[in-house]
């Protein structure tokens, strides 16, 4: 598992920063105030005021966790890519949560 960020919540909004080898940014992630569907995202990730990517809530089958999937896409990231968002057990704080490529789900962009 790689870590590449962290985010930290306040009320309903997780601020954070994201870096890889060919992205350093601040990040935010809000609740989509626009979900229309159960087929729509739970949350949009968001670079500034540009949206580039969005996220689901979900529970592990296994542990009964609660931890969110991002998934970042955007015309201006080399490919898009997965990332699971799980509270950060280093940390006292619980409101502290470590961002973590999910390998197993990364895709060739097309």
């Amino acid at each position: 598992m790689t870590t590449i960020g962290y985010v930290t919540k306040s009320q309903d909004i997780y601020k954070g920063k994201i870096k890889t080898i060919t992205i350093d940014t601040e990040i935010t992630i809000i609740d989509n105030l626009a979900q229309a569907s159960g087929a729509a995202p739970d949350f949009i990730v968001l670079s500034g005021n540009f949206p580039i990517g969005t996220g689901r809530a979900k529970t592990a089958s296994k542990t009964q966790r609660d931890y969110i999937t991002l998934y970042f896409d955007s015309p201006d990231l080399p490919a898009h890519f997965f990332v699971n968002m799980i509270q950060d057990e280093q940390q006292d704080d619980p409101d502290a949560y470590v961002l973590i490529w999910d390998q197993k789900r990364q895709e060739p962009k097309t």
